[in-house]
């Protein structure tokens, strides 16, 4: 993961151990939720919060490959479970 520095310096550093278990822990929360609805949603908070140091992108900085990684794989889960949503709209009875 990088840090920022006010000058725009990119430091970059891996996800700490630490780091990964606390996002491993709010993935596993996300997806205990009972309802899709409720696990997309979870899972769309957390990219909101790794989201973050992306806007440092449009200033040349670069993801680490763990970071990277890691929001594609929640990014991709996310939409599985917003499509898993809108199909138990669809098949509920009315």
């Amino acid at each position: 993961m990088e840090r920022f520095s006010a000058k725009g310096q990119v430091h970059r550093e891996s996800i700490s151990d630490a780091a990964l278990e606390r996002l491993r822990g709010k993935f596993d929360e996300a997806i205990s939720h009972e309802t899709a609805l409720e696990r997309a949603t979870a899972l769309e908070t957390i990219i909101t919060d790794c989201a973050v140091p992306l806007e440092a992108l449009d200033s040349g900085a670069e993801l680490s490959p763990e970071y990277s990684g890691f929001l594609q794989a929640l990014t991709k889960m996310h939409m599985l479970e917003s499509a898993h949503a809108r199909l138990e709209r669809i098949f509920q009875p009315v």
